[in-house]
């Protein structure tokens, strides 16, 4: 064989490993959304530095806490109600790595907007307001009767995800859900 064409072939064949590869770690997976928290209807004990059975310790982690994927780098959670528009939650998102202590990645105010669920009387938060920030986070499409979109990035390492609703009496909706998806 001569030297010509044995460099094609060894470029050929370097092209198609090449192409193989980047193939191999494209990651187009889709992941579903799933629920944080459902049709929450009064608050939640709060986390307390000492109250038995609500401390910030892994053995009192909350049972509505989720588990989440270990191949899940950023998080996205959105907020829906039912009763009426221009109600509000408070939030606060706790992180759990295995044994460790609840860690606050973020709190806030999410606002009912007009946008449905499907259920009449059902609506998407269209607002979200960050109040108290710990981790790397960004609202989306925070536009009046859309869906707004909590982002969280850099949770890697993370295995549990806890969201604590509040429901203030001066809007008072009847209830409270959240749903998340990772990438």
């Amino acid at each position: 064989m001569n030297k010509d064409k044995t460099y094609a072939i060894v470029l050929i064949a370097m092209v198609f490993l090449c192409l193989l590869c980047a193939a191999w770690f494209v990651d187009t997976r889709q992941e579903p959304w799933i629920p944080l928290r459902t049709a929450v209807t009064a608050d939640d004990t709060a986390l307390a530095a000492a109250t038995s059975g609500y401390t910030f310790a892994f053995a009192d982690k909350p049972s509505s806490a989720v588990r989440i994927p270990s191949t899940w780098n950023s998080v996205d959670i959105y907020f829906y109600g039912a009763d009426a528009n221009d109600e509000t939650v408070n939030y606060k998102i706790y992180g759990y790595k295995d044994n460790g202590p609840a860690l606050l990645l973020t709190s806030g105010v999410a606002t009912l907007g007009l946008a449905i669920t499907g259920a009449t009387t059902t609506f998407y938060a269209d607002t979200i307001t960050e109040t108290d920030v710990h981790a790397v986070s960004a609202v989306t499409d925070s536009a009046v009767n859309r869906v707004a979109v909590l982002h969280l990035t850099s949770v890697r390492g993370l295995q549990w995800l806890y969201c604590e609703i509040d429901i203030p009496a001066s809007t008072q909706m009847a209830s409270a859900s959240c749903e998340m998806t990772g990438y």
